[in-house]
C-alpha cells in the first residue's frame, strides 16, 4: 500500500503533525506515516528576507526515497517565500511527488492575535490538502470555498473549506483512479 509521508522540518508542533496524519487519510484516502524531523536546510535561508526559499526545501525533500511512497509532505514552522511572491503558505510539484507548507502564517500569533491551536490545526489541514492536491494534478480553483482556491491572505485561508469542491473532487478521482 502506498503512503503519504509527513516530514516535519525544523521546529514544528507534534500535536499538529499527529492531527494532520489522522485527518489526511479521511480526505485523500491514503494512509500516512510521520517521519522523524529533519533540520531546516541552511542553504534555503535568506538572511535579508528572514525567510526560507520554498523551492530549495522542495529540492531537499526530493532526496528522500522510501519504499511504498505516494507523496512526501514537508511541514515547516518557519516563514516561506518563492521567487515570485513575498510569501507563500506552501509549494508543491504539480503534478509530482513532493509538497511543502508552512505553519508560520497560519498561527494567529503571527498577526498579534491570541494563540489558538484549534484554528492552526484547521488552517494546516486546508493548506496540507491544498498542496497535496497540486501533487495530484489539481490546479487552483476559482471557487473561494474550495480548498484548491489560491489563498492570498489568511482571510482567504479561513474562508476555504477543508475539502475539494465537487468539480475538484471529480478531477481528483479522475486523475487518481
Amino acid at each position: 500500500m502506498k503512503l503519504i509521508y509527513i516530514l516535519p522540518i525544523g521546529q514544528t508542533d507534534p500535536k499538529i503533525i499527529r492531527y494532520l496524519s489522522k485527518q489526511l487519510l479521511g480526505y485523500l484516502h491514503f494512509p500516512t506515516k510521520v517521519l522523524g524531523a529533519i533540520a531546516l536546510p541552511a542553504s534555503a535561508y535568506d538572511k535579508n528576507r528572514q525567510q526560507y526559499r520554498a523551492g530549495q526545501i522542495i529540492r531537499e525533500i526530493r532526496l528522500f526515497d522510501f519504499s511504498n511512497i505516494e507523496k512526501v509532505l514537508g511541514i515547516i514552522g518557519a516563514d516561506l517565500y518563492s521567487e515570485d511572491f513575498s510569501f507563500v503558505y506552501g509549494e508543491a510539484e504539480a503534478p509530482g511527488r513532493n509538497a511543502l507548507f508552512s505553519l508560520a502564517r497560519l498561527d494567529p500569533q503571527y498577526y498579534d492575535q491570541p494563540a489558538n491551536q484549534e484554528l492552526v490545526k484547521k488552517r494546516a489541514l486546508k493548506e496540507a490538502t491544498h498542496e497535496l492536491g497540486h501533487t495530484y494534478s489539481l490546479s487552483h480553483c476559482p471557487d473561494t470555498h474550495c480548498v484548491m482556491y489560491y489563498a492570498q491572505s489568511i482571510e482567504d485561508v479561513d474562508n476555504k473549506e477543508e475539502k475539494f469542491c465537487a468539480r475538484c473532487q471529480k478531477l481528483y478521482e479522475m486523475y487518481n483512479s
